[in-house]
């Protein structure tokens, strides 16, 4: 099996717990774009898992209470796969980030 290349660095989110910015892979984002192929499924969780705690606590940050929050972090989740949102995302105009 042909060894996959090194994700590059791209966008930002935070690491759930300590309010600190850690880097996401361009290649997990366009990944989770390819509905259906292999490894996208585990893309999205990737992205799941690494996002969804901060957009909560972004949230939270406005004034919302606890399950408001919650409701809203899932709806916006919900909203990128029913649109297919990632499906259209390219990296053509981004700047890399480096840490």
């Amino acid at each position: 099996m042909p060894e996959e290349p090194a994700p590059q660095k791209a966008a930002l989110a935070f690491a759930p717990g300590d309010g600190k910015f850690t880097a996401t892979h361009w290649s997990v984002v366009l990944k989770a774009g390819q509905t259906g192929q292999p490894g996208a499924a585990q893309a999205l969780e990737k992205l799941w898992g690494a996002y969804w705690y901060p957009g909560y606590a972004w949230i939270r940050s406005k004034g919302c209470g606890a399950g408001d929050a919650q409701d809203l972090t899932q709806d916006f989740f919900a909203s990128l796969l029913h649109r297919q949102s990632l499906a259209s995302v390219s990296q053509v105009g981004i700047r890399p980030v480096t840490l």
